[in-house]
């Protein structure tokens, strides 16, 4: 089995018991609590801190865009992503997001498929690793090993959708790095406790009603 298939399910039990409604009580720890809560349209979202930073050196440590506006078919859009101080959106090496659209009635698998699409024309290769799948929830992880502009580099990105109503959030971490196999974990952007941790902090978002 490939290495970041082990990664992934080696994890899958914990997350799956952190998510809402699951029957299973999570172990102590298994999975970090959210820390932080925006409000998304008529949900809020609660989550962490990315990866460089903390909950209150977030806006220190960070630059910020937030945008909201119209889709290309006319969905309400949000966006609020960040990217460590010193680096910009067009040239970054982590970059961390929550991406809100309203009403959105393609199902949460089919918006998957469409974001690994995307990956397969910007990448050279492309692996995608399932970790929590549900028609309210997604979390899954997209490798790719260089990219197709720019040979010598690639990328990982984590991935959680959720859907509440007619609202779907997306939680995303992303890390750049030298290009790599996708069967050697050791040249990966992240190590593999970066690579969990990042993951478990993707698997810890939460979506839950806002109130009036």
């Amino acid at each position: 089995m490939r290495r970041a298939a082990i990664f992934a399910l080696a994890l899958q039990s914990a997350l799956l018991a952190a998510l809402p409604g699951a029957a299973q009580e999570a172990a102590p720890d298994a999975v970090p609590e959210p820390t932080l809560a925006l409000p998304t349209f008529d949900v809020v979202s609660v989550f962490q801190a990315p990866p460089w930073t903390t909950p209150s050196a977030l806006v220190a440590d960070s630059v910020l865009n937030r945008q909201q506006g119209k889709g290309p078919i006319g969905q309400d859009v949000f966006i609020w992503e960040l990217v460590p101080k010193g680096q910009s959106f067009s040239d970054w090496t982590e970059l961390y997001a929550i991406f809100a659209e309203r009403p959105l009635d393609r199902p949460l698998s089919q918006q998957r498929d469409e974001m690994a699409s995307r990956y397969g024309e910007s990448c050279q290769a492309v692996q995608a690793d399932a970790v929590v799948e549900s028609a309210e929830r997604l979390v899954f992880v997209l490798f790719c090993n260089a990219y197709v502009a720019d040979p010598s580099r690639g990328e990982i990105a984590i991935f959680s959708y959720t859907k509440l109503g007619e609202t779907t959030v997306r939680n995303y971490y992303h890390k750049r790095g030298p290009a790599f196999a996708l069967d050697d974990a050791d040249a990966w952007p992240l190590s593999r406790a970066e690579f969990e941790e990042a993951l478990q902090l993707i698997a810890a978002f939460r979506i839950g009603p806002r109130e009036n």
